[in-house]
């Protein structure tokens, strides 16, 4: 993946487990191809050093135990991995097989994903097979295979789903999502600014200093939260969030770009700016949230 200049952000382990997590995809299906056959080719390198190792060592010793439970192990993982769906090596070398053939990524991570889901339902049956056999050797393998099996499914199915997120990527843009947005005085009562949202039409409320320049961002929780008996007394200033840079949205932002800027500054409302730094609206978090559950 280096070689590519695909960082590697992470190498994650679980109980069951582990993968690396890069920062983007390769950009090609050949590379995606090499990146991914790494893996089980590393394995299966791993498997026949262990292998000429428990060879050269004396019969019935801890090392040649040793060694040849790491061909073993590795042999039967690098295997198991080159198989043909998703969340396997194996599944991303069919992905972008087939992301080659039909020249669209989504159709390669599709296929993928359901042949990853027909590999976990095949294991998960192999598993259940070996677990009703009368020896324990047997049941214990069955039950490691019903938990791969269960988490190829997961995982594929988890595929799935963040494609079908990316597929409502072009319809997610800051312009169709942002609120309307009343500029307010920091001082200014609750019970006057809703009055005057309503009146306007808005669904959003930013608090402005005396030259107009947004500074923060009414909450709507607080407001709500608020007894309508006390709305008269307390200002909008002290329901109000401060904005950092990162919280203000450029009014053309969309797809991906829109979701990066807003997951590097989490918040649940944001100020939606034009060009000229003037306010378009507000975007609340659970709006985009909306939007992508479909």
């Amino acid at each position: 993946a280096r070689v590519f200049d695909v960082p590697v952000q992470r190498v994650v382990l679980t109980w069951l487990a582990g993968h690396s997590a890069f920062e983007r995809e390769p950009s090609t299906p050949r590379r995606m191809v090499l990146v991914a056959v790494a893996g089980p080719v590393a394995n299966l390198g791993l498997a026949v050093l262990a292998w000429f190792t428990y060879k050269a060592l004396p019969d019935a010793t801890i090392g040649s135990v040793l060694a040849f439970c790491l061909a073993w192990t590795n042999g039967l993982v690098g295997i198991y991995n080159l198989l043909p769906g998703l969340p396997l090596d194996g599944g991303q070398i069919l992905r972008a097989t087939l992301w080659a053939i039909t020249h669209n990524a989504r159709t390669g991570t599709v296929g993928a994903a359901w042949a990853g889901r027909v590999l976990g339902v095949a294991t998960g049956a192999f598993g259940l097979y070996l677990a009703t056999r009368p020896n324990a050797p047997d049941q214990s393998e069955g039950l490691w295979a019903l938990l791969i099996g269960a988490m190829m499914v997961i995982s594929s199915s988890g595929v799935l789903r963040q494609q079908a997120l990316r597929d409502r990527l072009p319809a997610l843009t800051a312009r169709r999502l942002t609120r309307r947005a009343l500029p307010v005085a920091p001082d200014l009562p609750i019970s006057e600014a809703v009055r005057r949202a309503q009146e306007a039409q808005a669904r959003g409320l930013v608090v402005v200093d005396g030259n107009g320049r947004p500074t923060g961002v009414v909450n709507e929780a607080a407001v709500t939260a608020t007894p309508v008996a006390r709305r008269p007394w307390v200002n909008v200033g002290s329901v109000s969030r401060g904005v950092v840079a990162a919280q203000f949205i450029p009014a053309h932002l969309e797809g991906e770009a829109l979701l990066k800027q807003l997951q590097e500054s989490p918040a649940t409302e944001y100020v939606v700016v034009e060009p000229d730094g003037s306010v378009y609206g507000v975007l609340a978090a659970s709006d985009v949230a909306a939007a992508l559950r479909g």
